[in-house]
């Protein structure tokens, strides 16, 4: 099988970084730094996930017991007073399918970041065969049960709310978070922004805000709070499992971004303010869960309506195609795959009974459950009654059969896909990636917000990637693309066009950019603010 790589590569190598990488090799190839890199944003993403199913815990959210979790597994993979080092990091995989079960599914589902999953999936017999245990699982298991055992002695009810962005600060220097491609916006900003635009009273309830690219979500978090304690009032009349499943499903907090590791965290924070009103919403209603949060992997500067293709066979069909993040081969390119998705004047029509984008969104959601429960069973294909199941848990009165019927040939394509990607690359996380770039593809090409908010990247004009687009072809791209794309610019000039254009009328944008935009003459003439129809 070729190599395969799931990072990108860092601009410059931070030093505390070349020490490390000076002891494992003469020689520092692109091949050992996307390996390490990918290694070090594992190990964070492991550690917040961790960090989450603690702080659920200590929040005492029914059905979610980490540290018992971790007793009965020491005993069970115990023998005769022997606890191997290997079956930490068995224990943990055990911990995060519980996790996946009693929380929201999103955040614990498999992804790429899982990928050392594979090596751990031994027998307690196994677990005691030297045969069966190399040297680098037995480095790496010992490593998850220090972390544990940390945890498990750790309280985090009293700072439940961003224990990560404070970490994150503490242990990562600015160098490592700059090359993993992370910039923590100060809390003092993030709220002078947000107050700027006045985000704030109870109409925010009914209305939506976007962060294009949301980073380790601190703008999310921000508007999560205010939101939040403006839906008190209607969680008392209602219950916070309706408001709750009201925040995601209407998805009126959104946040995009181009990284997995990114979204990642940004899923972690927003759900570890979640957490006591998730709680709430479980002790009224015990089968109450959310399946995702309304944060997505996705290219924000990407408009998959410009490059995707109306199928010749299926005229209801539009072709896109995804980039998924894991590179193959010599030219380190990434993966491409070709996904199926309905056009959108056709899914919300008569020939599926669906009203409108929030319930095509619901819809989608079904459809991809069905396509994950269909993969991690073994399954070659999907049944209509099944997808019948699947949309019942999100939709109400509709009419079964059409929906059914429109929806199933892109679920049996979907599947199809997806078990090539296995066969092929030998990963079938792939799906999560797939899954974001759908339902991303919605709420990015056909949704309006009424407030647009961020620290979008800035600080270059164009930077391809060997395997990607070239400088010259990202030129070409945007220029097609966008107004604004015009003589030297930097990046952030295009997320302040496409920010425009997912304003309503009368919207609000607030981001963090260079004060060079007032200077430069490239920056000032922005002429294509007169062609939005926005205030």
């Amino acid at each position: 099988m070729e190599k395969k790589y799931y990072a990108r590569k860092p601009e410059k190598i931070p030093e505390n970084w070349q020490k490390i990488l000076d002891k494992l090799t003469e020689k520092i190839t692109d091949e050992i730094l996307y390996k390490f890199m990918f290694c070090l944003e594992t190990a964070y993403a492991l550690f917040a996930r961790l960090i989450l199913a603690k702080a659920c815990e200590d929040y005492r959210v029914p059905h979610i017991n980490f540290s018992e979790f971790i007793k009965n597994e020491v005993k069970r993979y115990s023998f005769r007073g022997d606890f191997p080092k290997v079956a930490w990091a068995v224990l943990l995989r055990n911990l995060i399918e519980e996790m996946k079960r009693g929380l929201v599914e999103s955040v614990f589902e498999e992804d790429i970041f899982y990928w050392w999953t594979d090596d751990f999936k031994l027998g307690k017999d196994e677990l005691f065969s030297a045969k069966k245990v190399d040297e680098y699982m037995q480095y790496f298991s010992e490593a998850v049960g220090q972390v544990l055992l940390t945890l498990y002695k750790f309280d985090f009810s009293e700072i439940v709310g961003d224990p990560l962005g404070t970490l994150y600060q503490r242990y990562f220097d600015k160098e490592t978070r700059k090359a993993l491609g992370e910039f923590y916006t100060p809390k003092e900003v993030v709220e002078y922004i947000i107050d700027a635009i006045r985000y704030k009273g109870k109409s925010i309830i009914k209305k939506r805000l976007l962060d294009p690219a949301c980073g380790s979500g601190t703008f999310l978090v921000e508007a999560l709070k205010r939101w939040l304690k403006e839906a008190e009032d209607l969680a008392k009349e209602r219950g916070w499992d309706f408001v709750l499943d009201k925040l995601c499903k209407e998805f009126h907090i959104v946040g995009f971004d181009i990284h997995p590791f990114a979204t990642l965290m940004a899923q972690i924070q927003f759900m570890l303010v979640l957490l006591p009103y998730y709680k709430k919403a479980i002790d009224a209603n015990k089968t109450f869960t959310l399946r995702r949060l309304p944060i997505f992997r996705t290219d924000s500067l990407e408009d998959e309506t410009k490059t995707g293709k109306v199928s010749l066979d299926n005229p209801d069909t539009i072709t896109m195609n995804l980039k998924l993040p894991i590179r193959q081969g010599e030219e380190k390119e990434f993966i491409k795959v070709e996904i199926d998705m309905p056009n959108i004047v056709v899914a919300i029509s008569d020939k599926t009974g669906l009203l409108n984008i929030p319930e095509y969104f619901l819809a989608l959601q079904a459809v991809f459950d069905c396509v994950k429960e269909a993969f991690s069973n073994g399954k070659d294909s999907i049944s209509k009654y099944e997808l019948e199941i699947a949309f019942k848990k999100y939709l109400t009165d509709k009419e079964w059969n059409k929906l059914v019927n429109f929806f199933e040939p892109y679920a049996q394509k979907l599947i199809s896909v997806v078990k090539e990607l296995k066969y092929k690359f030998g990963d079938g996380r792939l799906l999560k990636s797939i899954e974001d770039f759908a339902l991303a593809s919605l709420l990015k090409n056909h949704v309006k917000y009424d407030f647009v908010v961020g620290n979008p990247p800035w600080g270059g004009i164009l930077k391809g990637e060997k395997g990607t687009l070239s400088d010259k072809q990202l030129k070409e791209y945007y220029k097609e693309v966008y107004k604004s794309a015009v003589g030297k610019y930097d990046i952030y000039v295009l997320f302040i066009e496409r920010g425009i254009y997912w304003l309503k009328n009368g919207g609000k944008l607030g981001f963090i950019v260079q004060n060079r935009f007032l200077k430069a003459n490239g920056h000032v003439n922005i002429t294509f603010l007169n062609d939005y129809s926005t205030t």
